[in-house]
């Protein structure tokens, strides 16, 4: 008896759940939409012509390809604009997803992962016109010289 009622119950839903479909609704209409994930982004404020700023919003070469690659994936990306030393740490502490420009080094490689690079930029070395003393990199040894807080030429110097 008691096979008889289950077996009749079963039926029952199966017949409701096929009438549903039959009819054209389904379960999905009565299931609650996924909030839209935004991924953080951040540039710097001066960095031409990879990061600049244009009318208070972030603009620039590496703005504008991260941007035309997420809207390709269909994916939405917010940017601000603060200063490389913050920026970094953010991304370090998982406040920021996504950076549109961070130069390679091993040291990075160990916190953040990289994508295939899309540039490669090399590093120079700016004397004066007048002082013949320093011809290679070698030259530079036990001189001091300038580089941007937090760039790779920080880690390398």
């Amino acid at each position: 008896m008691k096979v008889k009622i289950t077996v009749m119950m079963l039926l029952g839903l199966t017949c409701t759940l096929l009438c549903l479909c039959i009819n054209g609704n389904s379960f999905s209409s009565y299931a609650i939409e996924p909030q839209k994930l935004v991924y953080k982004s951040a540039t710097e404020y001066d960095y031409p012509p990879f990061s600049v700023v244009t009318d208070g919003q972030a603009d620039g070469f590496s703005v504008e390809l991260l941007q035309a690659v997420a809207n390709e994936m269909g994916l939405e990306i917010e940017f601000k604009v603060d200063h490389w030393s913050t920026i970094k740490q953010e991304l370090e502490d998982g406040s920021l997803d996504v950076l549109p420009l961070v130069g390679y080094s091993e040291e990075r490689d160990q916190y953040f992962d990289f994508t295939a690079p899309y540039i490669v930029m090399r590093g120079n070395i700016f004397v004066r016109q007048d002082d013949p003393k320093i011809k290679s990199e070698a030259d530079l040894f036990g001189k001091e010289i300038i580089v941007m807080k937090g760039d790779n030429a920080q880690d390398y110097a």
